[in-house]
């Protein structure tokens, strides 16, 4: 019944991506919130369980995200980091991780799980590296919070 599913989902996702628009880096002026700058931190310091649906971290805060594996033989059902760091229309938040697919992007799949249009998300980090244009900056995993505030301040995205 496993394998069934796994083929029918990895199909759905196959077949999705022909016609998908990708999620692009983003650019132009950002500043995020504490919230979403603690969010950004267990992204990049904490591996994350797999699941659909938001998760909750180690204190017990929910993430805003997807967190999924291909499902049957081969799959990754170990915690993982994030794959993907995305900023909504909304300046929300969005923790991507899939299996640790980082070569593939996140707006292929957006859409199939019904998870709103990918051209509503933009790309702050892959990885820990911050990929938002004009702040092309690797940050350790190791990094203490308040060493991310200074040092996301230094890069504009934080008062």
């Amino acid at each position: 019944m496993k394998k069934l599913l796994g083929i029918i989902v990895l199909g759905l996702l196959l077949s999705g991506n022909a016609y998908s628009k990708s999620v692009k880096k983003g650019s132009g002026p950002l500043k995020l919130s504490d919230n979403t700058i603690e969010i950004f931190y267990t992204y990049l310091t904490q591996k994350l369980s797999y699941g659909p649906g938001p998760r909750p971290n180690h204190d017990g805060k929910v993430l805003p995200g997807f967190h999924g594996a291909i499902i049957g033989e081969g799959s990754v059902d170990r915690p993982a980091y994030g794959d993907y760091f995305l900023i909504r229309y909304d300046k929300q938040p969005f923790i991507w991780v899939w299996g640790s697919s980082v070569n593939q992007n996140p707006g292929s799949y957006l859409k199939v799980f019904r998870m709103g249009d990918p051209t509503d998300y933009k790309i702050f980090a892959k990885k820990n590296k911050i990929v938002w244009k004009g702040a092309k900056k690797k940050i350790s995993r190791k990094i203490t919070l308040d060493e991310l505030k200074i040092t996301l301040k230094e890069l504009g995205f934080y008062d």
